[in-house]
């Protein structure tokens, strides 16, 4: 009998292999596992608040609010001393609007102090433990603020042109400026309230590991943003059908032009905030995006107030430069007078007026 011995041999499958370049697959996964950056968790917040806010964002802040101060106490003299019981609503809107400001430039400030360490986003992952909370804190504030300081002195411009065309013939235009601070009131509700409890629990914004849940940020600072734009085009353009219809001095009519100018730079502003924190934003460069937030933010807000303070300083330009919104040479229809007192006429009077005589 024969034995036969068989033996099984079972060869492996050769594997297709797949190269790029002369690398294997294996190589190539094992390269991009090793060599892709691991994703961090960021907050709502992320694309504004943990940025290096430097001077070029705190200088522009100091110098655009130092201003509107100045222009704010010069309408405060202006309204007391040179104009009896000239003190209405919207001075105290703007005085109101001029604190929410300065708020404004100090968390800018605070900002600065907080965020000094920070030049870049690995500065930032190597101290977000103790920055983040307090620079989530800092944008929060910040925002409300703003978003007041902005409303209030768009309101105060408005019922300003509800005092000035008081005449039975503006009816309508004192109609169209009562819906616009409707509108406005509307605008406000929304960046405070909207902002405020884009987390919940609120504590989440500034603590993105709590538990809750938090909305887009994205969607909520481009609606308010573009909102806030569009009103401030509205404020622009409501008493210019009006001011083409009046029949002023050549000075008088550069001065309204110059207020009008300041009124479309307050738009210009306005539009440029939006357009770069949305780009920079959706780009992921949270660093640029935070500083343009933070220095267009204060330039707007400060810019409304200068607007409408400017427009209450002319019987203080009178008192100081009796000639500088006189014409030499009037228009045949117009006639300057002064005001009556019960001393008597007053030349070079902060109530001067012109009349002019319908064709």
């Amino acid at each position: 009998m024969h034995t036969v011995e068989a033996t099984l041999t079972i060869d492996e499958p050769e594997y297709p292999t797949f190269t790029r370049g002369e690398h294997t697959l294996t190589e190539v996964i094992t390269e991009v596992i090793t060599t892709t950056p691991q994703p961090s968790f960021r907050p709502p917040y992320a694309a504004l608040a943990p940025s290096p806010v430097g001077w070029s964002a705190l200088g522009p802040s100091i110098a655009f609010s130092t201003a509107a101060l100045l222009a704010v106490v010069v309408r405060w003299y202006t309204k007391v001393r040179l104009t009896p019981g000239g003190v209405r609503v919207e001075e105290y809107l703007v005085s109101g609007a001029m604190i929410l400001s300065l708020v404004v430039t100090a968390v800018v400030g605070l900002e600065f102090h907080n965020t000094g360490v920070i030049h870049n986003a690995a500065d930032f992952d190597a101290t977000e433990h103790r920055v983040r909370p307090q620079i989530g804190k800092l944008v929060l504030v910040s925002n409300i603020f703003y978003c007041a300081a902005t409303s209030l002195s768009k309101a105060a411009i408005v019922i300003q042109y509800v005092g000035i065309f008081h005449d039975d013939i503006y009816i309508n235009l004192r109609r169209w400026c009562w819906l616009v601070v409707a509108l406005i009131t509307c605008s406000a509700a929304w960046g405070i309230f909207g902002g405020l409890f884009i987390c919940h629990p609120v504590h989440k914004f500034w603590e993105p590991r709590t538990n809750g849940v938090c909305s887009s940020s994205m969607v909520y600072w481009v609606s308010f943003g573009v909102i806030n734009t569009l009103l401030d085009y509205v404020v622009w353009i409501t008493p210019m059908p009006v001011m083409r219809k009046l029949r002023l001095g050549r000075r008088l009519t550069g001065w309204v032009y110059f207020l009008g100018l300041l009124g479309g730079f307050i738009c210009a502003v306005s539009t440029l905030r939006v357009v770069l924190v949305t780009v920079q934003e959706n780009a992921d460069e949270f660093t640029a995006s935070g500083v343009s937030s933070a220095t267009w933010s204060s330039v707007e807000a400060d810019t409304g107030i200068l607007c409408g303070s400017l427009l209450c300083i002319k019987p203080l330009l009178n008192k100081l430069c009796p000639r500088l919104l006189r014409d030499r040479d009037p228009p045949k229809d117009v006639f300057h007078l002064s005001r009556i007192t019960p001393s008597g006429w007053r030349r070079h009077d902060s109530e001067e007026v012109d009349l002019v005589l319908d064709s």
